[in-house]
């Protein structure tokens, strides 16, 4: 019985201490400008999702003032903040543009861009980017879908498709 008490005890202050004030503090952070949109996510749920993942209150500036970069304000406990670091510089990561086509990368290799109207640009990639993957591996050759700047902007968005000639074509 004083085991489960000792659990319950334990799992209840855990809880707690996301909660407790003196022990939060407050980081500023940069992250690019035009990957703002892509950090807030479709009507917010992926800063909402962050928030809870990391268990660190978000909020972005309003704007860069110009900038290249925008300040992201990071409040919660030590260890929040760190993961919330981590998962946003995992999202810019995975968001920024692929590396610009390198002759070296092989030989007889040719890259070319579609444009891809914004409002298609979903189906292209797919649910867990499933549909770009599928055509990747039957046409044998690599897809990037850029996405710079805000998602919604209504922009058509470039579809860099990549590899050797005979199968880009």
């Amino acid at each position: 019985m004083l085991n489960l008490h000792y659990y319950i005890h334990s799992a209840l202050l855990q809880k707690l201490q996301k909660f407790v004030v003196f022990r939060s503090v407050s980081e500023e952070f940069k992250v690019p400008d035009g990957m703002v949109g892509f950090i807030i996510g479709r009507g917010g749920e992926q800063i909402s999702r962050l928030q809870q993942e990391s268990g660190c209150k978000i909020q972005i500036a309003p704007d860069s003032g110009g900038m290249p970069d925008r300040s992201v304000t990071l409040t919660g406990l030590p260890e929040s903040i760190q993961t919330a670091k981590r998962l946003l510089t995992e999202i810019v990561e995975k968001g920024r543009p692929a590396p610009a086509f390198n002759p070296n990368d092989g030989p007889g290799m040719t890259v070319q861009e579609i444009m891809i109207p914004a409002s298609k640009a979903g189906l292209v990639i797919g649910k867990g980017g499933e549909t770009i993957k599928s055509l990747q591996e039957r046409a044998g050759v690599k897809m990037v879908m850029i996405q710079d700047g805000p998602q919604n902007t209504g922009a058509d968005k470039p579809l860099r498709i990549s590899g050797e000639p005979f199968k880009v074509q």
